[in-house]
């Protein structure tokens, strides 16, 4: 969905298909195509533009819940990395909704998604008042900015494992 919003003009060789049922494989492959897919439970599956590929009518994930997606999972945009470019050109795009963010974040019950944009907002764009709402919603307990690196530095304002030498 991030290509379909021109948050990335990167190909992506797999895509992510998030279902309320449980696939039988969570990965296939389709035509050198990878599909990767995730279970949502009904609560977390919102969000979503019926658009036309063709003649095949596909629900797809608004702007707004694709980088939610991505804080809640980093894997399915590729990693911190790339979704940390993603979110920012959400934050630049006539799509960019404040208050549309936050109610999404809060309606996934994810503490680790406030705190994964808190942490890429101090460091990337100063934006105080979203900030500040990422602070108030701070969840216990830490987490790691990808689950996926090794990650061995504790930022104790946003409670966030990142790697060493860390930056977005």
């Amino acid at each position: 969905a991030a290509e379909h919003w021109d948050f990335t003009d990167q190909i992506y060789n797999s895509i992510a298909i998030m279902t309320t049922k449980q696939p039988r494989k969570k990965e296939q492959m389709i035509k050198d195509t990878r599909f990767i897919l995730r279970t949502l439970s009904e609560d977390r599956f919102f969000g979503t533009k019926n658009i036309w590929k063709g003649s095949v009518k596909v629900a797809l994930s608004d702007p707004t819940k694709t980088v939610i997606d991505m804080l809640d999972n980093p894997k399915v945009g590729g990693g911190i990395r790339p979704t940390t470019d993603m979110v920012l050109a959400y934050f630049e795009s006539p799509y960019c909704d404040k208050s549309t963010l936050i109610e999404y974040a809060l309606k996934m019950k994810n503490g680790a998604i406030f705190k994964r944009l808190g942490f890429i907002l101090e460091n990337r764009t100063q934006d105080s008042e979203l900030m500040e709402s990422c602070k108030k919603n701070l969840t216990t307990g830490t987490v790691k900015i990808d689950p996926q690196l090794n990650c061995t530095r504790l930022i104790t304002r946003w409670q966030l494992w990142v790697p060493e030498n860390f930056e977005v």
